[in-house]
């Protein structure tokens, strides 16, 4: 192949172009990323474009390393779904949001990230709500020490865009996505559990537990696997209740329509609550789900974890929760006891 097709080859692809330039500069920092390492930027939006980036790498002659470079990717422009399941690379930008009925969404906030495992086939996956106290983050996955499970990090309007309850409506709309559609990508349905750190918990909590959410989708708490909110407010959000005007010190506790609290039932998903150390989370945080664990175990639920996680904040408690997630996930979707 001579070496003007190669250089057009790339100038027509602008994605592969952008993540060997992203790889080019991590290998200039660190001496140590792969190529596939700049490509998993890329999707991920881990890496926004800069300007600053090195040059395109284009090369003067094609050799078999850049041609077999160039088959792989070729490959993932035109069959993503199938690459992601054997290479385990993300999906990124998904809407969640029904084309029949287009949302105000100018920030794209209502898109979700999907990371598939390697050559599965069946298996469990996890949505996963960002925190941010309602009023900012953005998407990412969960650390998690565990291999054999899909990701979905989704998005959602935030509170200084949208009023309530917009943001509970979008995480809704993207569990219903996956539950529809994670079997075109391999997954089984009735094994999509959903989770999220903080603000995030929260609204994986009230999907989770208030049937009213889901039910425009055709869908209940009944379909989801497990909930694993991870430092949650279980109470109404701080947010809510400023939004809803709510004056009072933020540490008054509401529990109203939109607190997951007002949801304990004896029926209802199994549920891992997982704090940080209640020296060091947010304060009231962990008295919140031992309350709330507790509850669930007095109505006769058998499927209620608690953990707090001692020496933790409400930051580091992530490392902690990473340990305990796959645990729960295995064992709920073999039909395993809760741990007590």
């Amino acid at each position: 192949m001579a070496a003007g097709s190669s250089m057009d080859w790339f100038r027509l692809s602008p994605s592969i172009d952008r993540a060997m330039r992203i790889n080019q500069a991590a290998e200039f920092q660190s001496g140590s990323a792969s190529f596939f390492d700049g490509l998993w930027r890329l999707n991920s939006g881990s890496q926004p474009y800069d300007k600053t980036l090195p040059p395109s790498p284009v090369p003067t002659a094609m050799t078999s390393a850049h041609f077999l470079r160039l088959a792989c990717f070729s490959l993932f422009a035109i069959a993503p779904a199938a690459v992601a399941r054997e290479t385990a690379l993300p999906l990124a930008g998904i809407s969640y949001q029904s084309a029949e009925k287009p949302v105000d969404d100018p920030d794209g906030r209502c898109r979700l990230d999907l990371r598939l495992p390697e050559n599965g086939k069946g298996f469990a996956t996890l949505v996963w709500f960002h925190g941010g106290g309602l009023t900012g983050g953005s998407r990412d996955f969960p650390k998690y020490n565990g291999r054999e499970i899909a990701f979905v990090s989704a998005g959602y309007r935030l509170s200084t865009q949208v009023p309530c309850p917009v943001f509970i409506e979008d995480a809704a709309a993207a569990v219903a996505w996956t539950i529809h559609h994670i079997a075109d990508y391999g997954g089984d349905p009735d094994k999509v559990f959903i989770g999220g750190h903080s603000a995030g918990a929260y609204l994986a909590l009230l999907v989770g537990t208030d049937p009213r959410w889901l039910k425009p989708h055709g869908l209940s708490p009944a379909d989801i696997a497990g909930i694993l909110p991870v430092s949650a407010q279980v109470t109404t959000h701080f947010r809510v209740k400023e939004m809803r005007g709510n004056t009072a010190d933020p540490l008054v506790p509401v529990i109203d329509e939109f607190a997951p609290l007002y949801y304990v039932a004896k029926a209802g998903p199994p549920i891992c609550l997982i704090t940080g150390d209640r020296l060091l989370d947010t304060p009231c945080r962990v008295e919140e789900n031992d309350f709330m664990a507790a509850t669930l175990r007095k109505l006769g639920r058998p499927d209620v974890e608690f953990h707090e996680l001692k020496g933790l904040n409400h930051n580091t408690v992530t490392t902690g929760a990473a340990k305990i997630m796959p645990d729960f996930i295995t064992r709920i979707s073999k039909g395993g006891q809760i741990a007590k």
